[in-house]
């Protein structure tokens, strides 16, 4: 159905990949450190965090008027 939906468009190539199986437990990678909260990461995520919050607020547009 994939390749029959793409047959009018000779330029797409399109490659299909069966899925598999995750791992078992033991096979996948475990991170046991956890990173340190330096005051430059804290400085950093308290900025994302304002940035998102303005995303979210329909008041406040990100985009600069050229006067």
């Amino acid at each position: 159905m994939i390749e029959a939906a793409f047959a009018a468009l000779p330029e797409v190539r399109v490659l299909l990949f069966e899925p598999r199986a995750t791992p078992g437990v033991d096979e996948m990678a475990k991170s046991t450190e956890v990173p340190r909260m330096t005051a430059g990461r804290a400085v950093l995520v308290g900025l994302m965090e304002r940035y998102l919050a303005g995303l979210m607020d329909p008041f406040v547009s990100l985009l600069n008027s050229t006067n």
